[in-house]
């Protein structure tokens, strides 16, 4: 069985592990997966990287962001003039979507976020 710390950082990374599987796995197996998930090491400030903002997802906003940045997204909490997506959950902020219609930010669901994440 992992142990918490490990459980929380698989979770926080969201490894696609249930809590029985993770259960049967030794801390060696989730920190394997954990050192073997890290996205590549960036330099800080890479404007190549396609920016992103999650709103109105409450508290699964982490998990959401935790999954864009091992995917190479940056995660920003306003609308920038790099901002590529604003991903939008049950209760977006109407200055945010406002803003990124201004700009011409590509406004997505949950689920189209996670579709881009699958085809890569």
């Amino acid at each position: 069985m992992v142990s918490e710390k490990v459980k929380r950082i698989l979770v926080s990374r969201g490894a696609p592990f249930t809590d029985e599987e993770m259960d049967n796995m030794s801390d060696r197996q989730g920190w394997d997966w954990i050192y073997a998930s890290r996205p590549p090491k960036r330099k800080r400030g890479d404007k190549n990287l396609p920016e992103i903002c999650f709103t109105g997802f409450g508290p699964r906003k982490a998990e959401l962001k935790a999954i864009a940045e091992n995917n190479g997204f940056k995660c920003v909490t306003k609308v920038t003039k790099n901002l590529r997506f604003l991903c939008i959950g049950d209760a977006p902020g109407p200055a945010k979507l406002k803003e990124a219609e201004e700009r011409d930010v590509s406004i997505i669901s949950e689920e189209e976020f996670l579709e881009k994440i699958e085809k890569g």
